[in-house]
């Protein structure tokens, strides 16, 4: 890493940092990676098993979301129960959701994830000031701590 990039790096740390330490609205965006660390399929996980009964052999990443539509039209019921029986389960947390909960203390966690990882992490760590928002309706009602699920949740089945 050369001096400017170090810099940029010391930069955007400070800038963190200063959020956390002020109390100011930090916003933490979690993928799937942070749910992989509790052993929860990834989406190409998903994907592979729609096209393998769709008898599509050849994906790319660009077709996710066209499989996934497919199947679920074609197949709306079976869909579902993959999903369900791959994703609605009640999964450990992990060192990752503890410590961004437990360091960061961020205002906002903005999770493209359908698991309920970080509402388990905030229950088990006795941090139940954060609002689950899961649903359009929800927005508006947001005034502190949240953890917005942009594509929603089991919960919801939505």
């Amino acid at each position: 890493m050369d001096k400017s990039e170090e810099d940029k790096l010391n930069y955007h740390i400070n800038i963190i940092q200063d959020a956390i330490n002020n109390k100011r609205n930090l916003a933490i965006f979690i993928g799937a990676g942070v749910s992989k660390n509790s052993e929860v399929p990834l989406w190409n996980e998903l994907i592979k098993i729609f096209a393998k009964d769709l008898k599509i052999d050849d994906i790319s990443h660009t077709d996710y979301l066209k499989i996934a539509q497919c199947y679920y039209e074609t197949h709306p019921i079976k869909y579902n129960k993959i999903l369900n029986a791959s994703l609605n389960k009640d999964w450990n947390t992990n060192c990752i959701t503890k410590f961004l909960f437990n360091e960061f203390r961020p205002k906002y966690f903005i999770t493209t994830n359908y698991d309920c990882i970080l509402e388990k992490t905030a229950e088990e760590l006795k941090n139940n000031s954060y609002k689950i928002v899961c649903k359009n309706e929800d927005i508006p009602k947001i005034k502190d701590n949240a953890i917005i699920k942009m594509h929603g949740d089991f919960n919801n089945k939505n």
